[in-house]
């Protein structure tokens, strides 16, 4: 039964995962699908075609873009991230050179091919310096000294106001309105930001913030293609403005994350990844609340909790329960005489050998400095015994090497069952223990079950 709710667990996190697979592909791939049905079901010579809308969205998005370059810069300044410092220059570039796109909109009619070159220039430039950005995702962060300053942004500010000089001479050239140009410049940053998505899959990078970034990748990707199908002014045209809007949204949003959060793209959390590692730190922590540090095996606390719990089901279930008490003989001797490590490895060895001749079922812990104890369910006392005499002897057997010394050592055993030798959990422990004090009295190395 436990079996089968298992299954079903494991089948049910299959098929929502493979879900919300296809809900972020379909996402993804969701302005592909609105532009290709305008595409085909749309009068391409519809225009819209308002100088005034056009400069106020441009100048909003430029805003917006030194806005979140300056914070992208605050990241990296506070976390010396390399791929933040790539994302600072793809951002800070393409708004120092998309700018021009919105001053020279009111001259769209006389010198159009100034008027277009600026956007695709700015999208081809933004997609290699992401590219270079996810190549060097997961790379060791700068050393604060090292960070670059301000002599670093001015010459890449000025290198991208010379690119702003250069698109405009270029433009006057006739050579600027062969539709290759921009076609491929427009290729160019489709290709850059699918290669970067690619280098992602390919690295196996699922934290959520960069699944939001390769988005927002798509999203860019999608916006290029759409620029090299339409023509200036017409609804398609505004529709592959209004994706790569999207995009940088997306971006942005991040961004923000990041910077509100460990101002990191390698260490930003979702709230889902958050519960995964606050159920792993709980799971260790519980661990450690019931483990002893040295053996590994149930500590006290958790060994006489274990306890009751047995003895509460072989009362129920009238089934037989054993218990060994087990105590290193002379164990002081090897920690006066040898020192604290040497009786140590002795516990640790002594502890590893006993799992080892244990079942799946049987409850090993240690109850005291050199004391242990075993839970036998579903084990008569002769039962109980056969398995005590076999520890007994093989630990006789054994020998720890320490510093070149073979250090040897026994065990004295005493044993109990549950109901026979005690009808409630402390008496029937304690005369296991007392057996144990017999044995040792007895002369040591020893099993003593009555």
């Amino acid at each position: 039964m436990e079996n089968g709710v298992k299954e079903d667990k494991r089948l049910i996190f299959k098929v929502t995962q493979i879900y919300s697979l296809a809900l972020l592909v379909g996402f993804s791939l969701l302005p592909s699908a609105i532009f290709s049905y305008l595409y085909f079901f749309q009068d391409k010579t519809l225009l819209f075609k308002s100088y005034q809308f056009h400069e106020v969205a441009i100048t909003l998005s430029v805003l917006a873009g030194f806005i979140v370059s300056f914070v992208t810069w605050r990241c990296y300044q506070a976390s010396g991230e390399i791929l933040l410092r790539w994302l600072t220059l793809g951002l800070l570039g393409f708004t120092v050179i998309y700018a021009p796109h919105g001053l020279f909109t009111r001259t769209a009619e006389t010198q159009f091919w100034v008027f277009i070159l600026y956007g695709p220039t700015s999208r081809v430039v933004m997609a290699a310096c992401f590219f270079i950005a996810m190549l060097n995702y997961g790379k060791s962060n700068e050393a604060l000294q090292c960070r670059k300053t301000w002599m670093y942004w001015a010459k890449w500010s000025a290198g991208f106001l010379l690119v702003d000089v250069i698109v405009y001479f270029f433009a006057q050239l006739p050579i600027a309105g062969n539709k290759f140009i921009r076609l491929s410049l427009e290729s160019a940053a489709f290709c850059l930001c699918l290669l970067a998505v690619i280098v992602m899959i390919r690295r196996k990078i699922k934290s959520s913030i960069m699944t939001v970034f390769a988005v927002s990748l798509l999203f860019f990707a999608q916006s290029s293609l759409g620029f090299t199908l339409v023509m200036a002014w017409n609804h398609l045209w505004w529709l592959a403005h209004a994706i790569f809007l999207g995009g940088f949204l997306l971006l942005s949003f991040v961004i923000v994350q990041a910077f509100h959060t460990t101002r990191s793209f390698a260490s930003v959390y979702s709230q889902n990844e958050l519960m995964v590692q606050l159920r792993a730190a709980n799971q260790s922590l519980e661990k450690l609340a019931s483990t002893d540090s040295l053996t590994g095996i149930n500590n006290r606390r958790e060994f006489f909790l274990k306890a009751k719990i047995e003895c509460s089901r072989a009362k129920r279930y009238t089934s037989p329960l054993s218990l060994l008490a087990m105590d290193l003989d002379r164990f002081k001797n090897i920690n006066d005489r040898y020192g604290h490590p040497a009786g140590d490895a002795v516990l640790l060895a002594f502890a590893n050998r006993v799992k080892k001749m244990l079942r799946p079922s049987d409850v090993f812990g240690r109850v005291g400095g050199e004391e242990f104890m075993i839970l036998l369910p579903e084990t008569p006392m002769l039962s109980a015994e056969v398995v005590a005499e076999r520890i007994r002897l093989k630990v006789e057997g054994m020998a720890v090497s320490i510093e070149g010394l073979e250090l040897k050592f026994t065990v004295s055993i005493g044993l109990a069952q549950f109901g026979v030798d005690g009808e409630e959990t402390k008496d029937w422990i304690g005369t296991a223990d007392r057996r144990m004090y017999e044995a040792k009295k007895a002369g040591r190395n020893q099993v003593v079950m009555t």
